[in-house]
């Protein structure tokens, strides 16, 4: 009887897990947004297929190192790009926003 108590919270927890991230993922879509990670640590890094498009990168062509990723930053936000980027690898943590240039977005503008 424990088990099967056991095994029915965890189905509940995997898919109310499942439902947030559908949720997280129709948002991302309609908002017209998207979401990298990467870890400091060890470099990796991960892209939404959303993200990539918005640079104007099929999805096989992200991630992409930092310095890489500068380059589509637009001029006007590249120095506050490198400050986020320095200050997340100090504390490990770190959240941003800045614009991408023209030919990044391919016209779209963000």
């Amino acid at each position: 009887m424990a088990t099967f108590a056991y095994i029915t919270i965890q189905k509940h927890a995997e898919d109310a897990r499942r439902e947030s991230e559908l949720r997280l993922r129709l948002a991302i879509e309609a908002a017209k947004m998207g979401a990298f990670d990467r870890n400091l640590q060890t470099g990796e890094a991960f892209w939404t297929p959303e993200i990539a498009a918005l640079y104007g990168l099929s999805p096989d062509a992200a991630p992409m190192s930092t310095t890489a990723l500068a380059e589509l930053v637009h001029s006007d936000d590249r120095a506050h790009f490198s400050s986020l980027t320095a200050k997340s690898k100090e504390t490990g943590l770190g959240e941003g926003e800045w614009r991408g240039t023209a030919s990044a977005s391919r016209g779209r503008g963000f």
